[in-house]
């Protein structure tokens, strides 16, 4: 199996390339910045994926049988309305092209539950409407209409998982769980909404498992990736001070309320039946190895 993972230096593609590294796997990690550790198995390619020319030459060179499309601008508070979700599209679109016309076997692309109808009660694979209300799941959901009618053309496997919330080490500072984890370790009060919202949280190590399966299975369709149990953003920010017994900090109802769904949790049936598996990490082990990681982060900042 020879894979390439795009936005392999990223949050999600750091840990599916440490995953895909224990497995022993072949990986061509793309990345657009020049200089990445040495890895066992892995060839790192500095390539512009929004140059077609560079996607093609990089695809004859490689010739992988398998593929993670990854790569996405995941800027917090830029990502849902940036103009580089149109460039995504179309760079991922020419990246299929050339994976197939290659004879590439199986895709697995990383969507978002932003492709559905949040106006929904539930969310499940092929039942609930996909209307999304951002030009990120806009062009999410565009780009695995494409993937899928390229499977017609090219005869490749190809999945879809629609993540939910994921988190942990590596994380952009602007999301919650790093937002958080950060003003508490500093001791400064963390303003909030009033945190009652209900989320799939899914630690990264799970997001990555449940990629390498799929990709290995070669299974076709959409998946829901989360954990099918929903947890309050009130009890992700306790779990957090609790580590620091600074539950004082957290400041709720100090930010506006924003128009966001009450309840956005995952339907796990189809993944569990397809795989034979399911999430293992539970929020209160993932929160404790993010705590870990950032400790050790700032423990090697302060050398």
């Amino acid at each position: 199996m020879r894979v390439m993972l795009t936005g392999a230096s990223g949050f999600i593609g750091t840990a599916l390339l440490a995953h895909f590294v224990r497995e022993g796997w072949q990986v061509e990690a793309v990345h657009r910045s020049a200089e990445r550790p040495r890895l066992p198995g892995v060839r790192w390619r500095g390539v512009d994926l929004w140059q077609p020319e560079e996607v093609s030459k990089l695809i004859r060179e490689t010739r992988p049988t398998h593929l993670v499309l990854n790569a996405w601008v995941s800027t917090p508070g830029i990502f849902w309305s940036s103009p580089d979700n149109m460039r995504w599209l179309e760079a991922t679109t020419s990246l299929l092209h050339a994976f197939g016309a290659a004879g590439g076997e199986s895709v697995v692309g990383l969507g978002s539950c932003a492709e559905y109808d949040w106006n929904a009660e539930h969310f499940v694979e092929n039942k609930t409407p996909e209307r999304p209300d951002t030009l990120y799941g806009q062009a999410k959901l565009t780009t695995s209409q494409r993937m899928f009618a390229l499977k017609q053309t090219y005869g490749f496997n190809a999945a879809w998982s629609r993540v939910f919330m994921p988190y942990g080490p590596g994380d952009a500072p602007g999301r919650l769980v790093p937002s958080v984890i950060r003003h508490l370790m500093l001791g400064q009060e963390m303003p909030l909404s009033k945190g009652l919202q209900i989320r799939d949280f899914i630690y990264v190590d799970d997001v990555a498992e449940a990629v390498a399966r799929l990709l290995r299975q070669g299974a076709d369709g959409v998946f829901n990736l989360g954990t099918g149990i929903g947890t309050s953003v009130r009890d992700i920010a306790f779990m957090i001070a609790g580590h620091f017994d600074t539950a004082h900090l957290l400041k709720f109802g100090e930010l506006e309320e924003r128009a966001e769904p009450a309840v956005l949790v995952a339907d796990m049936t189809k993944l569990r039946h397809t795989l034979g598996w399911q999430p293992e990490i539970s929020p209160e082990i993932g929160i404790a190895r993010t705590l870990a990681a950032a400790s050790r982060l700032e423990v090697s900042g302060q050398e």
